[in-house]
């Protein structure tokens, strides 16, 4: 007679535990569920029937209380998405510092030919120039940039 690793007779007959096949009926009744809520639960966790037009329990356990690993990679796509627009916007208000001083330099021109034929006095229009130098492109305070919140 064969042993097993303990020591114990192996049986010749294997016993195997019959898997459980639910129909949506049986099931809805079982854990006290609509049978359209149940349905619709299998439909949105694009479960289908075996080739007996049933599910098995891990099946029903999925549509009935949800798949843990497929709510995280949802919730890692939609945080990815997020972050993507957000690199997305980001991207479309910076703007490099060598392309808008040739237009900077223009403004300030125009600027100061205003300054200059203002009605101000030149003490005052020589601080606001001296002001207007002090302003460059390339450096833009944290404070000064919009607020995405």
């Amino acid at each position: 007679m064969k042993r097993n690793k303990g020591g114990r007779p192996k049986s010749s007959t294997k016993t195997r535990l019959s898997q459980i096949r639910w129909t949506i009926e049986a099931a809805a009744s079982e854990f006290g569920l609509d049978r359209k809520t149940l349905t619709s639960r299998i439909k949105t966790s694009d479960i289908l029937p075996g080739t007996d037009g049933k599910y098995s329990t891990r099946d029903m356990h999925v549509a009935i209380a949800g798949d843990l690993e497929s709510a995280r990679i949802r919730k890692t796509r939609v945080e990815c998405e997020i972050l993507e627009r957000e690199r997305d916007l980001a991207s479309r208000l910076l703007i490099r510092a060598e392309d808008i001083e040739p237009i900077w330099e223009d403004i300030c021109a125009s600027i100061r030919q205003i300054i200059l034929h203002s009605s101000l006095s030149q003490v005052e229009k020589e601080q606001v120039l001296l002001q207007l130098r002090e302003i460059k492109p390339g450096e833009v305070k944290p404070d000064a940039l919009p607020s995405h919140e």
